[in-house]
């Protein structure tokens, strides 16, 4: 849910430079400039990290404003609360733009063609716009604040901002594709799906406004992967190995507060009210695994396993147990 409210943000970004826009990059940037929006930002970031809007309202232009419906932006802002920490703030890019008289679309590069540039796409509200790629680092969700000003006047007001996931467990998109492109090589397809799971997570921090440099290998190795594990598994998978054949119905890569691990639901015939007589089909399961999904067992330190006694409805879990088994 809360990943979903991230991705739902606002997207605001980025300007690249063409024969009507003039762009300057991060210490090309006029001094004052810089130090006038560093300002800005940080009324912004002390407001999410209370949580109250109102502390920044004022930075905000009119056409910001009026796309506030029902207090959205209260909302954010409350939410954002436990989740931005005040002295986290780090900057990755800036971009200070002059675009006189332009309405159509500009583009900016962060860097080159690197395997972690980007680029941000924005059609620009004034004739001076500056752009800050910022983020809060954690070690299990990096979160991205992007904020882009325009100039009124002599005034510097917010005209969009975004917040989304840049990295999971301090990897982005294009780290998350490496890994799945890994384990897809050594036949590890369960593992390479997972990874390209969180990939996915991260691959639009700027709201489908910022495209990675590499986003078409990224969608290649999507489709490689999600054909071959059609053509391997057909759910409800039974795991004929153990006498009891429980059912394996999904896998998915779950979040804990250590990290992010495989997540096995399955059906067991075995009644919901025998913990103990489940407890000994996990462990068997565990068993065989690595049988069921290659690599699946060397290549997480965790697996959790959520045992049903029916399937559930999109409305109804009904009565479920967890256990979680270490690996290794």
């Amino acid at each position: 849910m809360m990943n979903k409210l991230w991705a739902s943000f606002f997207g605001i970004f980025f300007l690249y430079s063409c024969h009507s826009s003039s762009t300057w990059m991060d210490d090309h940037i006029d001094r004052g400039t810089k130090s006038e929006i560093d300002k800005l930002n940080a009324q912004i970031v002390e407001s999410l990290s209370a949580g109250d809007y109102g502390k920044s309202v004022g930075v905000f232009s009119d056409k910001l404003k009026e796309t506030d419906k029902g207090g959205h932006f209260d909302s954010l802002f409350a939410q954002a609360k436990d989740r931005v920490l005040l002295s986290g703030f780090r900057i990755r890019n800036q971009f200070y733009v002059k675009s006189p008289g332009k309405t159509k679309e500009i583009s900016l590069m962060s860097g080159g063609k690197g395997d972690h540039d980007y680029t941000l796409n924005f059609t620009p509200v004034n004739d001076e716009t500056f752009v800050t790629v910022g983020y809060f680092e954690d070690s299990l969700q990096t979160l991205s604040l992007v904020t882009v000003y325009g100039k009124y006047g002599d005034t510097w007001k917010l005209n969009m901002f975004h917040m989304g996931i840049v990295k999971l467990m301090n990897r982005d998109a294009f780290d998350w594709y490496q890994r799945a492109a890994d384990h897809f090589k050594s036949g590890s397809l369960v593992d390479a799906s997972n990874d390209l799971n969180l990939c996915q997570q991260v691959l639009y921090p700027g709201n489908r406004i910022w495209h990675y440099q590499q986003e078409k290998k990224i969608f290649g190795l999507n489709q490689d992967v999600s054909v071959a594990i059609r053509r391997t598994y057909t759910f409800p998978l039974t795991v004929d190995r153990l006498l009891s054949k429980p059912r394996i119905f999904q896998e998915f890569p779950q979040v804990t507060k250590q990290g992010y691990f495989p997540m096995i639901l399955y059906i067991s015939d075995i009644k919901i009210s025998d913990t103990a007589a489940l407890r000994q089909e996990c462990d068997s399961l565990h068993q065989v695994i690595g049988h069921v999904f290659n690599g699946l067992d060397r290549n997480n330190e965790y697996i959790i396993y959520r045992v049903f006694e029916k399937m559930p409805s999109d409305t109804a879990l009904g009565t479920n147990y967890e256990f979680v088994r270490k690996t290794r």
